[in-house]
């Protein structure tokens, strides 16, 4: 059988992946520009928005400057109208709390007493409604110093809000830019990567191309004939391996139900099962008294049924090659560490013994049973393992 090698299959992967790991980092450095450029937009935008804020700001101050030093003037002539006012109403209530005047003393006395009482009323209601005028301007540019002052507050909190959106926005584009350099760093080592995993690809496909030169010319035409010509070309699946019972025979002590229509193989404690050919596989599962069966389908109307198996390396629609661990029997447990290393530095195999399992024709599960079958029908598998690996007792 040709021999595989599977870190050839591991390195041709690794080659593609580094592609598609760069074209997944170039749409990433394209995102990330598209938004490094959308809040560096942003932040143009909220910094324009400050500067009108700022200048609306700075020209209310200035009015409210303006406004508190008319309405400082305002009081001012307010109370010194108001003075004026106390002064003209003290002169009044002075006068009518004087006596009467001696009107006949003097000739002209009522006549001027006449004419000083009509002059206060003129003045009296002129005084007042000038100083009530002076008192309702005072009022309304306390109104406007009031409104002004509303007004500030808002746009020093405009300005404050717009403040927070900008520290917000550069601290955004700034990790926007570290994930963009990040990836570009990611996406240069990656070009390195697929530079260096694909020289060694070629040096990995030259290396196989010589192996396959030197492969046997018996081998190649066994790996290239049909499972039909296989006859006598099929590799043992438990290395080493004896004979407990032939097709159409169960193992002695076996137990009621213990299939016939196979080989019952005996192999050592723990021991790899093999794969017999290469194929897909249908099955890999507990089944009825034979533990965990895998059904391997080398070529269609052809089936290769192994069962008694502790453990499963593989699962279904696997293709296995010849020669490939299926999984492992079983047998007493073991506490050795470096044997349980050794089973798990196995490609692909589980390390997973069930315990208290007594099923099927061998209790101690260091018994393996095989079947080929045609078309479904049982055939003997003993014609068809190779013949110079023939198990031992047929």
């Amino acid at each position: 059988m040709r021999p595989t090698y599977p870190f050839l299959a591991l390195a041709a992967i690794a080659a593609g992946s580094p592609a598609i790991a760069s074209e997944e980092l170039q749409s990433r450095i394209e995102t990330l520009s598209q938004d490094a450029a959308r809040i560096s937009k942003a932040l143009d935008d909220s910094a324009r928005d400050a500067s009108a804020v700022e200048r609306d700001l700075a020209a209310l101050t200035a009015k409210l400057s303006d406004i508190a030093a008319e309405e400082a003037a305002a009081r001012a002539d307010l109370i010194q109208r108001r003075a004026k006012l106390r002064g003209v109403l003290g002169a009044l209530a002075a006068l009518s709390r004087a006596p009467e005047p001696a009107l006949l003393a003097h000739p002209d006395a009522p006549l001027a007493a006449a004419r000083a009482a009509a002059l206060m009323e003129r003045i009296g209601p002129a005084l007042i409604r000038e100083a009530k005028g002076v008192e309702d301007a005072v009022g309304q540019i306390a109104k406007l110093r009031a409104n002004s002052e509303a007004a500030q507050q808002s746009l020093r909190a405009s300005a404050a809000e717009l403040s927070r959106l900008r520290a917000g926005l550069e601290a955004e584009l700034a990790a926007r830019r570290d994930d963009l350099a990040r990836a570009e760093s990611d996406a240069g080592a990656a070009a390195l990567k697929a530079e260096a995993l694909a020289r060694a690809l070629k040096a990995a496909t030259a290396f196989e191309a010589a192996l396959d030169q030197a492969i046997a010319p018996e081998d190649a035409r066994i790996s290239a004939s049909p499972f039909a010509e296989a006859r006598g070309a099929l590799t043992p699946p438990l290395t080493p391996v004896s004979l407990s019972a032939g097709f159409g025979d169960a193992p002695s002590g076996a137990r009621p139900g213990a299939p016939r229509e196979g080989l019952w193989l005996r192999g050592v404690a723990h021991g790899a099962v093999i794969a017999p050919w290469s194929g897909r596989i249908l099955y890999a599962a507990p089944f009825r008294k034979l533990r965990n069966v895998i059904i391997l389908e080398p070529e269609t109307d052809y089936l290769v049924v192994l069962g008694g198996l502790a453990t499963l390396s593989h699962k279904v629609g696997d293709h296995v090659e010849a020669g490939e661990i299926l999984g492992r029997l079983d047998g007493p447990e073991v506490k050795t560490e470096e044997f349980l290393i050794e089973l798990t530095n196995s490609a692909g195999d589980e390390v997973n013994f069930a315990r208290g399992i007594e099923t099927g024709p061998d209790a101690a599960g260091m018994m393996l049973y095989m079947e080929v079958r045609v078309n479904g029908t049982p055939t003997d598998p003993a014609p068809w393992l190779r013949a110079n690996e023939k198990v031992s007792g047929l």
